[in-house]
């Protein structure tokens, strides 16, 4: 398109010069097109290579990597909200996840409707093996939960970060939203270390909230490494008497990965004990 309106240009005005000036012209302008059109050409094949690697090695490569050690967490195989995801979080077979997850609600025969934790835990792996897992420590503060499995070839465990998370920068959750197993979700920070709901820790704000089957499931950076547990998103409550959320605002929460690397060890220590169990 340059080349031709260029030489219209030359042609346009062949009437106000020497037929030799406007030949000697045109070659000059025709080669100096030529240069121009080959260093674009040159400039967008290398932007459009570079984007294409980057994404492929990060959306594509650490995605399915980190899939392998995210785990889906079953307290109440009767009820859905008791489902969600975790991931392994070191070689001994401790699996981190959110301490609503492990709790299951019990009507009693005269109607009164108490909470409890559940002393085994069914956890199923990306590979498809299922096994029972002991819950060995709680903290509702913030939201924590550990259990052990017993399971031979156990995946890797995830990496904490150790940095602090910055504004905008992109992550990416994997978690069972609705029942849709390792759903992979791309997402931006919005704002990290907010004080949120959570009574002893700040949280990150992220982009889109996230649905039942998530929680628990880790938010991850462009190095694959953890930098936060998602556990709650905005809801508006649609009748103050009655029991029913819906998504408010496309806001999620996630628990930073320095309060999981504070307060992990202490779960595993036995610091918090588990009490008020019940065996269904």
């Amino acid at each position: 398109m340059l080349r031709i309106l260029v030489v219209a240009i030359i042609f346009g005005c062949a009437g106000c010069a020497k037929k030799d000036d406007t030949d000697s012209r045109l070659v000059q302008l025709s080669e100096r097109v030529s240069r121009m059109e080959a260093a674009q050409a040159g400039s967008i094949e290398k932007q459009a290579a570079q984007p294409l690697a980057s994404l492929s090695a990060t959306i594509v490569e650490l995605s399915a990597e980190s899939q392998k050690s995210v785990v889906q967490v079953i307290a109440d195989p009767s009820v859905v909200t008791n489902s969600g995801a975790g991931f392994i979080y070191n070689r001994d077979g401790i699996i981190l996840t959110n301490d609503h997850l492990v709790k299951v609600t019990v009507r009693h025969p005269d109607g009164e409707v108490k909470t409890y934790y559940k002393d085994k835990i069914t956890v199923k792996l990306h590979d498809g093996r299922s096994v029972v897992g002991e819950l060995i420590g709680v903290d509702p503060g913030t939201d924590l939960a550990a259990i052990k499995i017993e399971i031979d070839r156990l995946p890797p465990p995830l990496t904490l970060a150790t940095r602090r998370v910055q504004q905008g920068e992109m992550a990416y959750s994997i978690g069972h939203p609705r029942g849709l197993d390792y759903s992979v979700e791309w997402r931006p920070v919005s704002a990290p270390y907010r004080i949120g709901s959570l009574n002893d820790t700040l949280v990150h704000q992220i982009d889109r909230g996230f649905f039942v089957g998530n929680s628990g499931g880790p938010v991850l950076d462009l190095e694959g490494k953890v930098i936060g547990m998602v556990y709650s998103s905005f809801t508006l409550r649609l009748d103050k008497d009655s029991n029913t959320e819906v998504l408010y605002a496309p806001i999620g929460w996630a628990i930073p990965a320095e309060a999981i690397a504070r307060v992990a060890p202490e779960l595993i220590d036995g610091k918090y004990r588990v009490t008020g169990f019940i065996r269904k």
